[in-house]
């Protein structure tokens, strides 16, 4: 990674919109660029509409969207090999999906459901019982999901966090997003990466950090190149929307993040 100019922040003002002060007009952001020339690795990956991403043991789970093709699916981070876990209903939208308390939970679009997979320890891997979940009601949309400490995070595609029980996917809380004294809209998927809440930004190249006590945005990470690289072949591309970066996940012990997006061929990974 490396440091670039600070108007990169212009970039997000597609997504954010005046509102009133916060207590984050003071705190100083950093932007950086991932450029494709300091990845650690580039795994490919089948095309699919991701809607979220996580690590688990030497793995990256995916969620994967839209009706009658929503699955959750695992992929091998050495070669990319790919196992289908779960095919959803044709009438759920798969969106986020975080780790906690021995299982996986996915959120779909509008359904208002929470898929919820039992996740079995086994000396050499974790897996989950396929095509095996229950469900969980929550209200309103759902769009990106991560964990902190012991609650579920989840955004809907505004500017508010909300913080869940993940025994019943109550609200307990929640907070407001701001870049200085704009609130940021349009998050989407979400990763816990070294206690800050990192957010794709939908409709954009960016992804942000958040401190998850204040709402205050750190740090802005732009990943237009990897989004161009991702898609150079790509022929006939009729819409952004549908190749947008919409993928986090981190690995602690390797200080490893992995970047992806919708319909991109490869996940990137960095030292972070």
């Amino acid at each position: 990674m490396k440091n670039i100019s600070i108007s990169l922040l212009l970039l997000i003002s597609v997504s954010i919109q005046a509102g009133e002060a916060s207590s984050c007009k003071n705190v100083e952001i950093k932007v950086r660029s991932l450029s494709l020339r300091y990845a650690e690795k580039v795994i490919p990956k089948e095309s699919r509409y991701t809607q979220g991403l996580i690590f688990l043991n030497n793995s990256i789970y995916e969620s994967s969207g839209l009706y009658g093709q929503s699955q959750l699916n695992k992929v091998d981070v050495e070669n990319g090999n790919s196992e289908m876990i779960h095919s959803l209903p044709k009438s759920l939208f798969a969106e986020g999906l975080a780790s906690i308390n021995g299982k996986l939970i996915q959120l779909t679009w509008k359904a208002e459901k929470a898929l919820v997979y039992t996740m079995e320890n086994d000396p050499n891997s974790i897996y989950v019982k396929k095509d095996e979940y229950q469900e969980l009601n929550y209200e309103g949309e759902g769009w990106g999901l991560t964990h902190h400490k012991d609650q579920l995070i989840m955004s809907n595609g505004s500017s508010e966090l909300l913080f869940l029980n993940p025994e019943n996917m109550q609200l307990e809380s929640k907070i407001n997003v701001f870049a200085g004294d704009q609130p940021v809209r349009n998050l989407n998927e979400l990763e816990l990466v070294n206690n800050l809440i990192y957010a794709n930004i939908y409709g954009s190249s960016e992804i942000i950090a958040i401190n998850p006590r204040s709402g205050c945005v750190e740090m802005v990470l732009d990943v237009k190149e990897l989004l161009d690289h991702a898609t150079s072949g790509i022929k006939g591309k009729d819409s952004f929307w549908n190749f947008v970066a919409n993928g986090i996940a981190y690995d602690s012990s390797n200080r490893l993040l992995y970047i992806t997006g919708k319909n991109w061929p490869s996940i990137y990974a960095f030292k972070h």
